[in-house]
């Protein structure tokens, strides 16, 4: 015998009531976040690191840094000059004046040579050579815009002395010199101005540059080796 059927109202009923949850569930997929791969927050994922330079090198910010360089070139500048007319306008040639008895003063020098009054008339000579070697400087600067702080730093300071010597060859046809150290007797018995230990300095510290960077290279070098052995 035929069992008896649900109620056509209530066969209605039930197969609205799927479709209806049917379709809830399916929106309700639609609708949910894609589950995100990686970091699930942008700001919190690692960097990518673009500088390619070597570690220990003191790097400024790329826009900031000619600007600051010729604020610095042109200071050591003013510095010589102010310094070398504060002695002219105020000393007479050949006087001294003890600034730290036995140890420091100043002497007023007039030099037609090069640094520390060597090779004197001999201007012209050293008029070309220092332009060749600001020019050189500049064209390295402009060229290869060396992001090394030292570098810069170096090579800012001996064209700022190169300058400032400059000047006075140009302009006076000698060179104003007045820091005498004479601790030393006749071991030292140069007379120097700020222009000269600009150069000195600057010099000193591109050769220091040079140096760590030929021999942090060969070690980087010889270990490179010794891993390719190794491996």
């Amino acid at each position: 015998m035929r069992a008896a059927g649900p109620a056509p109202a209530q066969t209605r009923a039930g197969m609205i009531a799927a479709a209806r949850k049917k379709r809830t569930e399916k929106t309700h997929r639609i609708s949910a976040p894609k589950k995100r791969i990686g970091y699930p927050h942008r700001k919190n994922a690692p960097k990518k690191r673009t500088d390619t330079r070597m570690r220990g090198q003191a790097v400024l910010p790329p826009v900031n840094e000619m600007i600051i360089w010729l604020v610095v070139l042109a200071a050591a500048v003013a510095a010589d000059q102010l310094t070398k007319y504060l002695v002219d306008s105020g000393m007479e040639v050949g006087g001294s004046v003890d600034l730290i008895p036995g140890v420091l003063r100043l002497t007023y020098v007039r030099n037609e040579g090069a640094a520390f009054g060597m090779l004197a008339e001999h201007r012209w000579v050293f008029i070309v050579l220092s332009l060749l070697t600001i020019a050189g400087i500049v064209y390295y600067v402009v060229r290869y815009r060396p992001r090394s702080a030292w570098m810069m730093c170096s090579l800012t300071l001996v064209t700022a002395g190169g300058i400032g010597n400059m000047i006075d060859r140009l302009s006076l046809g000698y060179v104003i010199d007045f820091v005498d150290f004479y601790a030393f007797g006749e071991l030292w018995k140069w007379v120097f101005n700020v222009a000269d230990a600009c150069v000195c300095v600057g010099a000193f510290l591109l050769a220091l540059k040079l140096l760590t960077d030929t021999v942090r290279e060969s070690r980087a070098a010889k270990a490179g080796k010794d891993e390719g052995e190794n491996g």
